[in-house]
């Protein structure tokens, strides 16, 4: 499998993947305003190397088949050889990254 991060780094190990699970959806409610909160909890199985360690850490940013998820938590304690990363269902700000893409390019073209 392909996972990649906010920084366009890439992994590809096999992993097992288990999720998600979640059969509801927590709506909540303003005067103005009715949404659903990300609820989408993902774990993943992966070998345990110096590689994949580096690259999973709390709240690192990535993508999982095109979908955004956030780190939680890495437990490398349990298992010995086995990493289990723990992620949660994120969102992207594509106007952001577009702002972003921008800065970048303008920054680039300047200093040629």
């Amino acid at each position: 499998m392909e996972i990649i991060d906010a920084n366009g780094n890439k992994i590809n190990y096999w992993v097992y993947l288990k999720g998600p699970d979640e059969k509801g959806i927590d709506w909540q409610k303003t005067k103005h305003f009715i949404f659903n909160d990300l609820n989408y909890t993902v774990e993943i199985y992966i070998s345990n190397t110096t590689e994949t360690n580096e690259f999973f850490h709390r709240f690192k940013k990535l993508k999982i088949k095109g979908k955004p998820f956030e780190v939680q938590a890495v437990d490398d304690l349990s298992s010995d050889g086995i990493l289990t990363v723990y992620l949660k269902e994120d969102y992207t700000n594509d106007w952001a990254q577009e702002e972003e893409e921008e800065i970048i390019s303008t920054l680039s073209t300047n200093t040629n």
